[in-house]
């Protein structure tokens, strides 16, 4: 297993946060996790940072980075931190295809999880990517799925059913032809699935 966790938007600042690692290894019952990141950008993301930076230098995680964070966030943790984030977890999928993330990240060795491959199920049924599934023998969620692979993000979808899981692993053993991927590319439309725009934080 690998095990994540998250520093909660009312637990930002520097002693709130390291109070809330602990409250998670309290729970978890582990004496480290595997990764540590920053939920959303909130304002005292900065400091939030320091902390995580100091809980990694003891030991205590083996990874830190942040999720929601866009260029101009990860700009101000480059230049005031000493830690590059290993990690920007962000929604991605071809409905939101987060273009100016992944390549800021790709120039800055920051590896990007995709959450919400499948864009909660919403768009499933689009004749392009049903059209795409039919002429690769997949479903449209393996397509889904394997675009964000192959743009270069680690796709993590949720399930907590076992057919469903391993349809999705079944996305690890093909690939998309370049055409497929440029037809998926053109469905970019800005269509979160979340509440939030990480755009809006300043």
């Amino acid at each position: 297993m690998f095990i994540t966790s998250k520093v909660w938007n009312t637990d930002h600042g520097y002693k709130e946060a390291r109070a809330a690692f602990e409250r998670s290894l309290q729970r978890l019952g582990f004496d480290y996790v595997d990764l540590y990141l920053i939920h959303w950008p909130m304002p005292k993301r900065l400091e939030t940072w320091k902390a995580l930076e100091a809980i990694y230098e003891e030991g205590l995680v083996r990874a830190i980075g942040v999720s929601n964070f866009v260029p101009r966030h990860l700009d101000e943790l480059l230049a005031t931190g000493s830690i590059i984030p290993a990690v920007d977890q962000i929604e991605m999928h071809p409905f939101l295809a987060r273009k100016d993330v992944l390549e800021y990240c790709k120039e800055n060795n920051i590896s990007v999880e995709a959450f919400s491959p499948l864009a909660r199920g919403r768009h499933l049924d689009h004749p392009v990517l049903v059209k795409i599934a039919k002429r690769n023998g997949r479903t449209p969620a393996q397509v889904m799925i394997r675009w964000c692979l192959q743009k270069g993000a680690t796709a993590i979808p949720k399930s907590v059913h076992p057919v469903r899981m391993r349809e999705n692993l079944r996305a690890l053993d093909f690939s998309l032809a370049s055409e497929d991927v440029a037809a998926l590319d053109d469905l970019d439309r800005n269509a979160r699935t979340t509440t939030w725009d990480p755009y809006t934080f300043i």
